[in-house]
């Protein structure tokens, strides 16, 4: 027993005469072991997409940040085989009960890779954020098509249409209300020769809103340009003239107006026969306003004045020499005859 008080005298008086080397003593322990700590944990960051979650009907009215960095302690093992997935942040808006600006914590929820980590450390940076939030609304809102460019030459656009013709909108309130259009994703129609149909989507989609539609089926119809030429000069052919008459004056041309395609208007060239007087119904010598019939081709159509009749002035042939002829066919056949014997 004495021994045991002898020993213990001795320590405490040690202990009392070295509290000051026994601190420091302590002091570096703690040091190396936070040194050695640091050492052999590791420290990584994951941009994570940020998600708005609410069951109340509010909902976000203002910009807010797309992404939050989530930062997590660990040893080098184990944080090597985490990534971004790993990790969902997220502001849960049934905190807030009414219209205002408030501020919220940043939650996050792990997949169960993750949780089977027990020593990882994590936090989110920022971990809370202001965002203003308003009572949920929906409407639809008509969809524009936005393109550039012009078709071919000769071709234009007749009409452009979208389909579905609007979208619905879900969002707060406000901004709901204050969207009156969407435009398309611009499409381009240079040199088109014709209709087609593209797929496209929202060329403005503020991420504030839910979307009822992603695709939108913009349809164009191109048509060739259709135009009218006046050709001033085209001549007239007559026709079925009575054996017995000589044609003595005629309108030797007319003007047409035809209308068609301006790439094929451009090229056309009237044909012998374009125009013809039709004399057949003329009984004797004098003028006669014969009926004129004006033939093109079927990709084309007659536009304008229109020439129905054109004068036409006859005279009988001369009797006399209706006589000669007969005379000189007898005189004619005789000569054959005698040179043939």
């Amino acid at each position: 027993m004495k021994a045991f008080q002898s020993i213990k005298r001795v320590f405490t008086e040690k202990v009392e005469l070295n509290v000051p080397v026994l601190l420091i003593c302590f002091v570096i322990s703690c040091f190396i072991y936070y040194v050695y700590r640091t050492q052999t944990l590791r420290d990584d960051a994951f941009s994570v997409n940020l998600e708005i979650r609410s069951s109340n009907g509010i909902v976000a009215a203002g910009p807010y940040r797309e992404t939050v960095q989530v930062i997590v302690r660990g040893s080098p093992q184990d944080v090597s085989k985490l990534s971004a997935e790993d990790f969902t942040a997220y502001l849960n808006l049934d905190f807030a009960t009414k219209k205002g600006v408030c501020d919220f914590p940043v939650l996050l929820e792990l997949t169960p890779r993750a949780m089977e980590i027990i020593s990882l450390q994590t936090k989110c940076s920022p971990s809370h954020i202001k965002l203003e939030v308003e009572e949920e609304a929906s409407a639809f809102v008509p969809v524009e098509p936005l393109y550039s460019g012009k078709p071919a030459d000769g071709y234009e656009l007749k009409s452009v249409s979208v389909e579905p013709p609007q979208v619905e909108i879900t969002g707060a309130r406000s901004l709901v209300l204050a969207k009156s259009s969407f435009q398309t994703k611009k499409m381009s129609i240079d040199g088109a020769l014709g209709d087609f149909i593209t797929d496209t989507g929202l060329n403005d989609k503020p991420f504030s809103f839910t979307y009822s539609e992603d695709v939108f089926r913009v349809k164009f119809e191109i048509v060739p340009v259709k135009v009218s030429r006046k050709i001033d000069v085209v001549k007239v052919s007559l026709a079925n003239v009575p054996p017995s008459l000589d044609v003595v004056a005629q309108t030797d041309s007319i003007p047409v107006t035809i209308y068609g395609n301006m790439l094929d208007v451009e090229k056309f060239v009237p044909a012998p026969g374009t125009v013809v007087a039709d004399c057949s119904k003329v009984s004797g010598a004098g003028r006669f306003d014969v009926p004129v019939t004006i033939t093109v081709p079927p990709q084309f159509s007659l536009t304008g004045e229109v020439v129905k009749k054109v004068p036409v002035t006859f005279n009988t042939k001369p009797v006399a020499d209706e006589n000669k002829s007969s005379a000189e066919e007898p005189a004619n056949d005789e000569a054959g005859e005698a040179s043939a014997q």
